[in-house]
């Protein structure tokens, strides 16, 4: 599995360090800091399902005037090639003005440091497959806030909503879906400004294929041939993974100018039994 584990009042503060030229004042945006919890089902007295959290990362990208745009296509509609994952489209950006070389962040439980995945691109994967019966709340811990990162100190995650489940109509155990496989199933969360279903195709831990469908205001969807029409079923991936996530956007201008994209994703894949 891929190291993406794929990151509204914000606050940002002062600046600090030498920041020199600020790239990407135009009108385009500049960076996105984006949370993710991938969850697991658990379930407590009287059988009283949850999503637990199974893994928790972050990542932080810094594209001046150039960030792939992660707008969901329509309601109830699908879109081929979307990246939803910093780790997609690996567009190389710039050095954060003023930052560390390894830019931290906190919540109130923990903190931690970016590693460079790429220039302008960062990921802190900060822990997975530890089946922890955590709320996704409680694992983003108020949201996680930026501190050694120039420009962009201060800069911190919305809220995270609630997702007590997702079922689906069989059980695939960890290989994932076979192509072409009609599976239905539906969910239950509350707070999230979005949810989309990704249908993702990887060979040796990289997307080669994607759909996404925006499910924003719906409680269920159906994986049927409508979906799997828009993909190559001559290509060659090792899993086909279906992603279903739950989301919270927000966007703010700090005080060098820069844009700041900011998400909170709560994340469930279908097929998988550990990341």
């Amino acid at each position: 599995m891929r190291w993406v584990v794929g990151l509204l009042a914000v606050v940002v503060g002062c600046n600090k360090g030498d920041t020199g030229d600020i790239p990407g004042l135009g009108v385009g945006s500049d960076a996105r800091l984006v949370s993710d919890v991938y969850t697991w089902s658990c379930a407590g007295a009287a059988n009283t399902p949850w999503l637990g959290g199974m893994a928790f990362g972050a990542s932080l990208e810094y594209v001046p005037d150039a960030l792939p745009s992660r707008a969901l296509p329509p309601r109830d509609s699908c879109s081929y090639g979307l990246s939803m994952f910093a780790g997609d489209s690996l567009v190389s950006g710039v050095a954060i003005p003023g930052a560390e070389d390894s830019p931290g962040w906190q919540n109130r439980a923990d903190e931690g440091r970016f590693n460079t995945v790429l220039d302008g691109l960062y990921y802190s994967d900060v822990f997975k497959n530890v089946l922890s019966c955590d709320r996704v709340e409680d694992v983003i811990g108020g949201g996680i806030e930026l501190f050694d990162a120039g420009v962009l100190d201060g800069v911190i995650t919305p809220l995270a909503g609630d997702v007590t489940s997702v079922e689906a109509s069989r059980d695939f155990g960890g290989g994932g879906i076979p192509f072409g496989e009609e599976i239905s199933f539906d969910w239950q969360s509350t707070s999230y400004d979005e949810s989309f279903v990704q249908i993702r195709r990887e060979r040796d831990g990289v997307a080669y294929e994607t759909v996404t469908c925006n499910t924003t205001g719906s409680t269920s969807f159906t994986l049927d041939a409508s979906v799997w029409d828009l993909l190559d079923p001559v290509l060659t991936v090792d899993k086909n993974f279906l992603y279903v996530g739950f989301r919270n956007v927000g966007e703010v201008r700090v005080d060098a100018g820069n844009i700041v994209e900011v998400e909170t994703r709560a994340l469930h894949v279908v097929g998988i039994t550990q990341l």
